[in-house]
């Protein structure tokens, strides 16, 4: 893990209340994730990508969308080496690193990711035990480790569950768990697939909230697209394993006959005037980040 990363959690973790962005220097922020002309099929034959190409540059949050079975979970596999080696087609990079078999173990230090299903994560007998698992396997230091678990779950606002017994927790404690497991590895780069599905209201707003502050390039694929307005000033939309669209969140979110197209519903909000809806991520939470 680089030290300018380090220096970002670090920071987080001190105000647990503050966004959290790459400092300002002379130049545009450099690309973390480069795909190009990503092509892949299963086993059976299924193609589910095809030539996908798109970057997403430092402090970025893009949004994932398309129907169920656009390939984007997929495609969030491929990002950390988890599914496609040896793919079909086309190139991976994460800072410049090929998402390749001599590159694994350091690209899976800089991409986090939390799965939808939290049971598909959490498999130790505590709390604690289960967020040290990733940073154990980076090697640290014991005093490191028992840090970034405390830090970790503070982020989640979970601090003090350390001896808690992960399946008697909530549904949302159980994802917040996850998610403290891939905060503690501090990584460069957080995928998200369907983060807030099965939440409750307060549990969608704890995690508009969290994610908002967390140092990182964020990739969100989600059907909740009003979460992904609130989230993210950009989108990228997947359909049958291409990439129909890559641009602006409300352009693309907001041309209803696209979005029915593909599958999809503009969101309510941008229908009509809502006293209670989420503030758009252009203008609450980080600045717009820059085209890849």
């Amino acid at each position: 893990m680089n030290g300018g990363c380090s220096r970002n959690w670090a920071a987080a973790s001190a105000t647990c209340t503050s966004n959290s962005e790459p400092a300002a220097d002379s130049g545009p922020p450099a690309r973390v994730i480069t795909v190009d002309q990503l092509g892949f099929a299963y086993p059976d034959r299924r193609v589910a990508l095809r030539d996908v190409s798109f970057g997403v540059r430092e402090g970025e949050t893009v949004g994932l969308i398309g129907p169920n079975g656009a390939g984007k979970s997929t495609l969030l596999l491929h990002l950390n080496g988890l599914l496609g080696l040896p793919r079909t087609r086309g190139r991976v990079e994460i800072d410049g690193l090929d998402v390749a078999t001599p590159h694994l173990p350091e690209v899976r230090r800089r991409v986090g990711m939390l799965f939808q299903d939290p049971d598909d994560q959490l498999f130790s007998a505590t709390v604690g035990e289960d967020v040290a698992f990733g940073p154990r396997q980076l090697g640290l230091s014991p005093a490191e480790i028992t840090r970034r678990v405390s830090v970790a779950l503070a982020l989640v606002d979970l601090r003090g569950f350390e001896p808690r017994v992960p399946q008697h927790l909530s549904l949302g404690e159980k994802k917040r768990v996850c998610l403290a497991g891939v905060l503690a590895c501090e990584p460069r780069v957080l995928l998200f697939d369907e983060p807030t599905a099965n939440y409750d209201p307060r549990g969608r707003r704890e995690f508009i909230a969290l994610c908002r502050r967390l140092p990182a390039t964020k990739l969100i694929a989600s059907h909740d697209l009003e979460m992904i307005l609130a989230l993210c000033s950009r989108v990228l939309l997947l359909d049958e394993g291409r990439l129909i669209s890559d641009g602006d969140a409300h352009a693309i979110l907001g041309d209803e006959p696209l979005m029915l197209k593909h599958g999809l519903e503009k969101p309510h909000s941008l229908l009509h005037a809502h006293p209670h809806a989420l503030m758009p991520a252009s203008g609450w939470g980080p600045a717009p980040g820059p085209a890849p």
